[in-house]
């Protein structure tokens, strides 16, 4: 159910005590801000859901898939990706995983395995290019995403997703550190 996945992010949250960037905030549903404001830094593409119009809860914009994102390395504890990846093509994911790893230590992951219907994609107007699902994120895939870019899987859990029979729930640390 949707609320398992923001329980979910909400502990990996609560597990850390350093910095935490939560990519992809959007409106922050998980309101992993309101937690910590001090520790927690939303990210997003947009300040304004340009779909939605209404405003997200964001800290820092920056496009996560195409730039290399305006923090330090090993900036941060931790990233959550939460329910963005399957918006991504597997390029895009790649370098959102290899970004993550260069500033954080862990990563957080919640993701729905689901293909939106390509004619809805096709007459919905898009102004924002990673809107729409673009790839269907199995376990096989997101396993082989995340070992290609540096990161050990510590816990993969299978969900009901609720809007979706299925989705995972992920935590990894950096492949040969220990976490």
């Amino acid at each position: 159910m949707s609320g398992v996945r923001f329980d979910f992010q909400r502990a990996c949250v609560r597990a850390t005590r350093g910095y935490v960037l939560n990519v992809g905030a959007n409106e922050d549903p998980a309101r992993l801000k309101a937690m910590d404001p001090e520790r927690v830094i939303n990210c997003d593409l947009e300040a304004e859901d340009s779909h939605l119009k209404r405003p997200n809860v964001v800290d820092a914009l920056f496009d996560a898939a195409k730039e290399r994102w305006p923090f330090e390395d090993d900036m941060a504890e931790l990233v959550v990706l939460g329910d963005i990846l399957e918006h991504l093509l597997p390029d895009d994911c790649e370098a959102v995983l290899r970004e993550a790893r260069r500033v954080a230590k862990k990563l957080c992951i919640t993701v729905p395995r689901e293909v939106r219907d390509e004619v809805y994609e096709q007459t919905a107007p898009a102004t924002n290019p990673y809107m729409f699902h673009q790839t269907e994120v199995t376990e096989d895939y997101m396993r082989g995403q995340l070992e290609k870019t540096g990161w050990h899987v510590t816990e993969f859990t299978t969900i009901d997703y609720g809007f979706v029979p299925e989705g995972y729930l992920i935590t990894a640390g950096r492949a040969g550190e220990t976490t």
